[in-house]
């Protein structure tokens, strides 16, 4: 059964191929498209759709659901925008309007309220935080101190081609060892994010939970691993 799954997720769907469109921005972005062969009747080109179904639909690509998919990077980055950071950037006030008071409000003006009082009070915040400036925090994270300081500078280079746009402040990073169990990047064991699927032979943790069912005629996953990952963290404002 599950060599005909494999076969089935793994073959080019009919009438049609996938191609790779690149970005207008960073060239190196491939973004999945599918052309569609239309009826000959019809006398046009082919269709062309966004293709959510990522590499198993690809025949360049070698699957293989025992070992997982190969790396796409090793870097990546995430934004958090502030209530005042989305106002910065245009957008409708009847839209900034619904959402939640306590995230309109921000964590500053609600430091009593958090119990961050005394010596955590906002204004022993270093690097701008508890400021209306604060825009944004950008986090970049890479496999490895080599890498991200690598990619900090690429970041950094393009932060400082964009008019209006300050580094408040900047904090680096890394994952807490060992590397033989997963764990989140603090230390903690938290697997709500990362739950024990039954039938992988993992114990789950304390607190956990008993491990999520799969559907019937479903492989199993290979067991989590947890990487190593070092990543930067910075506070922008417009």
């Amino acid at each position: 059964m599950n060599a005909q799954l494999l076969q089935v997720v793994s073959e080019p769907l009919p009438a049609s191929r996938k191609v790779y469109k690149s970005g207008s921005l960073h060239s190196g972005l491939r973004v999945p498209m599918r052309e569609i062969e239309l009826h000959p009747s019809a006398g046009e080109a082919p269709l062309t759709v966004y293709d959510p179904s990522g590499p198993y639909t690809d025949p360049a690509v070698t699957i293989d659901i025992n070992h997982g998919l190969a790396r796409t990077r090793d870097a990546w980055i995430t934004a958090a925008f502030t209530y005042q950071g989305l106002k910065a950037l245009g957008v409708p006030q009847a839209s900034l309007d619904s959402f939640a008071p306590e995230f309109r409000q921000g964590m500053a003006a609600r430091a009593k309220i958090l119990g961050t009082t005394g010596a955590n009070a906002p204004e022993h915040w270093g690097g701008g935080l508890s400021s209306p400036d604060l825009h944004a925090i950008i986090v970049l994270f890479a496999r490895d101190v080599a890498e991200r300081e690598r990619r900090q500078h690429v970041h950094e280079k393009f932060v400082s081609g964009c008019a209006g746009v300050e580094v408040l402040s900047s904090l680096d990073l890394e994952a807490i060892p060992p590397f033989d169990y997963a764990h989140e990047h603090f230390g903690y064991r938290d697997r709500l994010s990362q739950p024990v699927i039954e039938g992988t032979g993992v114990e789950p943790t304390p607190g956990s939970g008993p491990p999520i069912r799969r559907r019937a005629r479903t492989p199993a996953p290979s067991p989590p691993r947890c990487m190593p990952v070092s990543f930067r963290s910075a506070a922008c404002c417009q």
